[in-house]
C-alpha cells in the first residue's frame, strides 16, 4: 500500500500542473500527502491505494491522449483502464 501510494504522488502532481499549473500542483500533492484518508490507507494493507493510483494515471494517461496522442500512451492507457478493479467485489 505505501508503495502505491508514492506512485500516487508524482500523478497527482502531473494532474495539478496540468489543470491548473504548479501551484495547483503543490497545493494538490501537499493535500493528497497530509490529508488523514490517505495516510490511513496508505500503510494499511487494502486496495484503496491501488485504485487511487490507478484511477489518477488513467486520468493523467487521458488528458495526455488528448493533448498528444500517441500509440504508447493509448498502450498504457487501455492496461491501466482494464485492470480489474480491487473493489468490484463491493
Amino acid at each position: 500500500s505505501v508503495l502505491w501510494s508514492l506512485a500516487t504522488l508524482p500523478l497527482v502532481w502531473l494532474l495539478g500542473r496540468r489543470v491548473g499549473g504548479e501551484r495547483t500542483a503543490r497545493v494538490a500533492s501537499t493535500l493528497f500527502a497530509l490529508a488523514p484518508i490517505s495516510l490511513y490507507y496508505s500503510v494499511e494493507a487494502r486496495m484503496y491505494a491501488m485504485t487511487w493510483c490507478l484511477s489518477a494515471l488513467t486520468a493523467w494517461l487521458t488528458l495526455r491522449l488528448h493533448d498528444r496522442g500517441g500509440g504508447g500512451a493509448l498502450t498504457l492507457w487501455t492496461a491501466a483502464s482494464s485492470l480489474p478493479s480491487p473493489c468490484s467485489s463491493w
